[in-house]
């Protein structure tokens, strides 16, 4: 469980940076292509703030299941 709660304090890093910061414009265009997935290099900077936030919450669900849960053999 020790690596899904390091991988969340990563990805919340990262989106911290993404809607907070100047993150949204710097990954804007191809960079976000690369970065996060096909669909976000088509993203302007306003939706792609959206996006990551959206993810961000999707996988603070996915940590609370597998802290809550734990991990299915």
């Amino acid at each position: 469980m020790g690596i899904a709660v390091l991988l969340f304090l990563v990805h919340t890093l990262f989106a911290y940076w993404v809607v907070f910061r100047d993150g949204a414009e710097v990954m804007e265009g191809w960079k976000a292509f690369v970065f996060i997935d096909w669909f976000a290099g088509l993203l302007g900077a306003e939706q792609l703030k959206l996006y990551v936030a959206i993810s961000w919450i999707a996988s603070a669900g996915w940590l609370a299941w597998t802290l809550i849960v734990g991990r299915s053999s």
